[in-house]
C-alpha cells in the first residue's frame, strides 16, 4: 500500500514509501530508469510508524521508528521526477494499491538532511 510516491508518472523513475501487503513491513524504494537504486525495509513497522527517506546523487538513507538508519552509497537520482502523490501509487492512481489508513503528517525538506537527523525525526 503506497503512502507516498514521487515520480515522473511512471514506475521507471520513482521514490516510494509503502507497506508490503503480505508481510506488513514498512519499505522505501528508489528506482531510476527501471533499475532499483535503493530499497530498505523494517519488519512489522506498520500500522503506526514514522518513516523517512532521503536521497541525493551519492547516497540514499532510510530510518524507521528511530531505528539505526540504512544507507546505500551507490545512488543516482533521476532528474525527471516532478509529481508527488499522497496515499496513491507512483502512477497517480490506486493501482498499485493505495494507502487505506490515516496519514497524520508529511514533511518535505528542500535539501538532504544528515543521517543522524533522519533517525532523530522518526523517534
Amino acid at each position: 500500500r503506497r503512502a507516498l510516491a514521487i515520480s515522473d508518472g511512471t514506475q521507471t523513475n520513482r521514490m516510494i514509501l509503502y507497506t508490503n501487503a503480505s508481510s506488513n513491513d514498512s519499505r522505501t524504494l528508489l528506482t531510476v530508469s527501471g533499475a532499483g537504486q535503493a530499497g530498505h525495509s523494517e519488519a512489522g513497522a506498520f500500522p503506526e510508524s514514522r518513516i523517512i527517506m532521503a536521497a541525493d546523487n551519492s547516497s540514499s538513507n532510510s530510518s524507521f521508528n528511530g531505528s539505526t538508519e540504512v544507507t546505500d552509497t551507490s545512488v543516482t537520482m533521476p532528474s525527471t521526477m516532478d509529481r508527488l502523490y499522497i496515499g496513491l501509487g507512483e502512477l497517480g492512481s490506486t493501482n498499485p494499491t493505495a494507502h487505506t489508513g490515516t496519514i497524520s503528517r508529511i514533511a518535505i525538506w528542500p535539501q538532504r538532511l544528515p543521517n543522524d537527523t533522519l533517525q532523530t525525526i522518526t523517534v
